[in-house]
């Protein structure tokens, strides 16, 4: 009786220390994305911003200059007004 007493009390701490474990890695990942969703906003800002300052012809050569699929995208995504109409 006592070893099964024994065994279930380490079992309860065991899965309170799994949830413990689990509560600090989502706590982390949630610091995570919220650091990641401020660089996005200030990404998108930034390109925003650009627009008074780079010409179209401008962002299409920056566009053109680059091979990386991933700032194609976001000039795309966040800078699609500083294309020209035709050029998308």
């Amino acid at each position: 009786m006592i070893t099964g007493l024994i065994i279930i009390m380490t079992d309860q701490q065991d899965i309170r220390e799994l949830l413990e474990n689990l509560g600090s890695k989502v706590s982390t990942l949630a610091e995570e994305n919220r650091v990641c969703k401020n660089r996005d906003d200030a990404g998108r800002m930034l390109i925003s911003l650009l627009g008074a300052y780079i010409s179209k012809d401008d962002w299409i050569n920056l566009y053109q200059s680059t091979d990386d699929p991933y700032i194609k995208k976001l000039m795309i995504e966040w800078g699609s007004h500083l294309f020209p109409k035709d050029f998308l």
